[in-house]
């Protein structure tokens, strides 16, 4: 397998302050940043919640966001990995293949329209979003490597503190 592979793990946080906020992650094999990306706060747009409806947190997270975040970034990741739901509309418009990761028991362990069976690894449950099999075995692959030098949910930890990080500067700054 290419030593080469990047990783991108896609984190939207939400604070009643500020409204969202995400992250990027870009990294190397051994888990190391190539490249970090964020966004300015989003406030809640009252006009465009009533406009959404019911999607307007999937607007937010994948068209306001998401899509923006990987658009910026330098490099297209060959596995873009994210924990939200809401993130997981992303699969058909910006990465080849999209991971689905969560907790094993948690309340949005499960989406029902995946081709390939969710694997266990290193105690993730990870969900390939994929119709390509070659994409699922290098997925499948990628995701063994990668958790030989870290677990796949600890660079999400890492966006996380770094959005808080801005969070706070932009909380001191208002």
């Amino acid at each position: 397998m290419d030593d080469s592979i990047s990783y991108g793990f896609l984190e939207v946080h939400f604070s009643e302050e500020l409204g969202f906020a995400g992250g990027l992650l870009m990294v190397d094999q051994d888990a190391r940043p190539l490249e970090f990306h964020c966004t300015t706060p989003v406030p809640v747009n009252r006009t465009e919640k009533i406009l959404y409806g019911a999607t307007y947190k999937n607007h937010v997270c994948c068209d306001v966001i998401g899509v923006p975040l990987v658009e910026k970034s330098s490099r297209t990741p060959e596995l873009l990995l994210v924990e939200q739901p809401e993130l997981i509309k992303l699969a058909s418009r910006i990465a080849p293949c999209i991971l689905f990761v969560t907790e094993p028991g948690s309340g949005d362990s499960t989406i029902h329209d995946v081709q390939y069976p969710e694997m266990l690894i290193d105690g993730v449950l990870v969900q390939v979003l994929t119709s390509d099999v070659e994409h699922f075995e290098f997925a499948r692959a990628a995701c063994e490597r990668f958790t030989s030098s870290v677990s796949l949910d600890e660079p999400f930890e890492r966006i996380r503190g770094a959005i808080r990080e801005a969070q706070q500067s932009a909380l001191k700054a208002a």
